[in-house]
């Protein structure tokens, strides 16, 4: 390491996460135990490049679409809540009282 010379008690002998083994190997009992398709045949490989996968930070373009595809989920999901109430109109609302 570059820093190693210059200030040799500010660089650590970084090599792993702590616990990372002890993460793959929960993630891999809690998977057996839920069982079902996708779960119960995972392999430790798999879980430890998601991890590894998750280390690496976003770009400024990765960012941009992550919040751009959460808003369209957002709006989509208030059309459909709009949606459901416009389905109550004041003659069904009228038809429902009539019946209590």
């Amino acid at each position: 390491m570059c820093w190693d010379k210059l200030w040799s008690e500010a660089v650590s002998e970084f090599q792993e996460f702590e616990g990372t083994a002890a993460q793959v190997k929960t993630i891999m009992k809690t998977a057996k135990e839920i069982g079902g398709e996708g779960l119960a045949d995972i392999l430790e490989e798999d879980v430890s490049e998601l991890i590894k996968g998750n280390e690496e930070e976003l770009t400024n373009e990765e960012l941009d679409e992550v919040l751009i595809s959460s808003a369209e989920e957002e709006d989509e999901e208030d059309e459909e809540n709009q949606q459901e109430q416009a389905r109550w109109t004041l003659e069904k609302l009228s038809e429902v009282f009539r019946l209590l």
